[in-house]
């Protein structure tokens, strides 16, 4: 489990290098350092709960970086397997999480799921909360963690 400074920071290396996935890190950048349309929180905790899920189905990590596209879109019907894995992963996760050692990384799967929608575990009826986040988090942490 690595803090989202870390996971920022690694964005920032594939902006510089101008990357096949540049433009998905300058997007989570733009939503979680920017916080362009109040999305700072969205993007933070997404960052967490992506690593962890990938943390816990290595095999789902995998399959994020056989595909061959930015953004992972759970919605897609294409991915219906993996978001069935990751809604049935997500179902009984509470609280905080992304304690190493002496250092709290701020993650929260209640939060996360306050602000995603029913079709990724939350609880949000309006909008699409954090659920493109979570799909620009996923992408990018399965590629930070090969």
């Amino acid at each position: 489990m690595r803090s989202k400074e870390w996971f920022y920071g690694q964005c920032i290396a594939l902006v510089r290098e101008t990357s096949d996935l540049e433009g998905i890190a300058w997007r989570a950048l733009e939503l979680g350092v920017e916080g362009v349309d109040n999305t700072r929180g969205h993007m933070n905790h997404s960052v967490g709960v992506a690593q962890k899920f990938l943390e816990d189905r290595p095999a789902a990590k995998d399959a994020i970086n056989e595909l061959n596209m930015e953004a992972v879109d759970l919605g897609d019907d294409i991915n219906a397997d993996l978001r069935t894995d990751f809604v049935d992963w997500i179902a009984d996760k509470a609280g905080a999480f992304g304690q190493v050692g002496v250092h709290n990384f701020g993650f929260n799967f209640d939060t996360f799921k306050s602000v995603a929608t029913p079709r990724l575990g939350g609880h949000r009826q309006d909008g699409g909360g954090a659920d493109n986040e979570l799909h620009i988090a996923l992408r990018l942490a399965a590629y930070f963690t090969e």
